[in-house]
């Protein structure tokens, strides 16, 4: 009856496979910008990045009346956008 029970926990979370590391890096990917934050950080205009929103060339998060952008999508969408230079 009196089972050891310091395996029940450290079995489950490599079952699951959520260390620390991972729980980071979902953090650092799920981090919600509002469109004034993203439009300092990518000398945009707010009115631009409503535009590529409602062009659905950036994906955005709704929060309630709230419109968010992840730090992630962000990269992407400027990272499309990008223009190699001419040799």
């Amino acid at each position: 009856m009196g089972a050891d029970r310091s395996d029940v926990g450290s079995g489950w979370r490599s079952a699951v496979g959520d260390t620390s590391q991972d729980q980071t890096q979902k953090a650092a990917l799920l981090r919600l910008l509002d469109l004034q934050t993203a439009a300092e950080l990518t000398s945009l205009s707010v009115s631009s990045l409503r535009r590529a929103i409602r062009l659905r060339r950036l994906a955005c998060h709704h929060v309630g009346r709230c419109v968010r952008v992840s730090e992630a999508d962000l990269s992407e969408f400027l990272t499309r956008c990008r223009r190699k230079a001419r040799p």
